[in-house]
């Protein structure tokens, strides 16, 4: 398989507020307000913008061809099925409303989960990304930064 394996995360303003998969070298698997696509990493790579990277640790080979497969599969699903979860990021800001969720579609810090916890069952299904940067944190066993980049 050709993945890295490696979770990307970064912010503009403060906290970690978006989360995407390095799937291929120089390339971002991205679940944005236009849908699940592929972007070149260089996209990010700007002034102002902030990137940790984090490796998944403890992958045998096959569950790192899995993994790359779930990627590449969701990225050649049709335009409808990789859309954006508005629905859910009203429900995310909402101070009782994590329940509120599009049955059809995901913000990215869900897609990234659902890809997890195939292989990290403890994974919570609707985080968000700076829940996920708290998680890879403290589980130390489980996730291992790489380095960051930072935009000057």
């Amino acid at each position: 398989a050709r993945s890295l394996f490696n979770l990307l995360t970064f912010n503009r303003t403060g906290g970690w507020g978006h989360v995407l998969v390095m799937h291929e070298l120089k390339y971002l698997a991205t679940q944005n307000f236009s849908g699940y696509k592929e972007i070149p990493l260089v996209r990010y790579m700007k002034k102002g913008i902030t990137m940790k990277f984090w490796k998944i640790l403890g992958l045998t080979l096959e569950q790192k061809t899995e993994f790359d497969s779930m990627v590449r599969t969701d990225l050649k699903k049709p335009w409808w099925s990789r859309g954006y979860d508005f629905l859910g990021i009203l429900g995310y800001v909402l101070p009782f409303g994590r329940w509120i969720q599009s049955p059809f579609a995901m913000y990215c810090s869900e897609r990234v989960a659902s890809y997890l916890r195939k292989f990290k069952k403890w994974i919570p299904n609707h985080p968000s990304p700076e829940e996920l940067d708290a998680l890879f944190e403290s589980n130390k066993n489980d996730f291992s930064v790489l380095g960051y980049w930072i935009g000057d």
